[in-house]
């Protein structure tokens, strides 16, 4: 994969009182903050880089939580010994609860969960930051790949939850949706750098086509939004279709940009964050998914291919 491909926009940080005024105008109580805002640069999580000091927690998926390595065999080509990629298989480490993170004890670009959950939050590009704020925000210009994510410190399986449940708003533009992925480490092509994924792209100097993972497209308003999303409802990724959320590197939300479009100004507060297993509450919000074959012709947030 090509690295920081489309961390290449320049931003810069948003105010703390910025993301006040952007909490009050979508109907936010938590306003208080002793966050930090850090940049997206530094170590490498699912797709993206971690923010600098993000090393407690470690890659996602790294090398202390990952099942480690693993070989397709070996193979003789005319005398020569061919050994396959190496690619690593997730550890499936449990959580505990399905509680994610509310960011009420958000520093810097670190979180904690009442449980076994643990990781950090990351921006891209690495020029722009995030808004302070006991949630995960971002107010700033959207003038190439855009988004913003929550990772985990290591892989883990949550398959016995329904989906992932949060609270959103702000304003994406004029498309009103954002782009949801789970960066689940089947369909994340190989780093051996960080010991994640376990898809060997076709080409490793543009991994999208052959590895990406599946998405759900959600609308986003100014008033806070509960989506409950369930694994299902995520389709289009390479090589695996779908997910059941079995092995969880990261998640991320990405605005809209196709190259040459007009800039804008983009506005998301993320907050609650959590797995859940109420099925009734299923849904994705109701925008419906663009992940299929003309959708993955689009943005592309993960490995910088153009998009929609």
């Amino acid at each position: 994969m090509l690295k920081n491909r489309f961390q290449v926009s320049r931003g810069r940080w948003s105010a703390l009182l910025a993301a006040l005024v952007l909490a009050a105008a979508c109907g936010n109580t938590k306003a208080g903050s002793n966050a930090i805002p850090v940049s997206g640069s530094g170590g490498e999580s699912g797709w993206t880089y971690l923010p600098p000091g993000s090393t407690n927690g470690g890659a996602s998926g790294g090398n202390s939580t990952t099942g480690g390595a693993a070989h397709a065999g070996v193979a003789g080509v005319g005398g020569a010994v061919v050994v396959p990629q190496v690619t690593f298989k997730c550890g499936g480490t449990k959580p505990n609860q399905p509680i994610i993170t509310s960011f009420d004890d958000f520093m810097a670009d670190t979180w904690s969960s009442p449980g076994n959950l643990n990781g950090g939050v990351y921006v891209y590009p690495d020029t722009l930051k995030l808004t302070a704020g006991n949630f995960l925000g971002f107010d700033d210009l959207v003038s190439t790949y855009t988004g913003v994510g929550v990772y985990f410190a290591g892989c883990f399986d949550a398959s016995s939850y329904s989906g992932v449940r949060f609270t959103i708003s702000g304003d994406p533009g004029t498309t009103g949706t954002v782009r949801f992925f789970p960066v689940v480490n089947r369909d994340r092509d190989v780093s051996t750098e960080f010991s994640v994924g376990s898809c060997v792209p076709d080409d490793a100097a543009d991994a999208w086509p052959s590895c990406h993972p599946p998405e759900v497209s959600l609308p986003v308003t100014s008033q806070p939004t509960v989506h409950s999303v369930p694994w299902s409802a995520f389709l289009g990724g390479v090589p695996t279709a779908t997910t059941d959320g079995s092995d969880v590197l990261t998640l991320e939300w990405a605005f809209r940009w196709q190259p040459g479009g007009t800039p804008y100004t983009g506005k998301l507060i993320i907050d609650d964050v959590s797995f859940y297993t109420d099925d009734a509450q299923g849904g994705a919000g109701g925008a419906g998914n663009e992940a299929g074959a003309a959708g993955l012709g689009g943005m592309a947030t993960l490995a910088g291919q153009p998009g929609q």
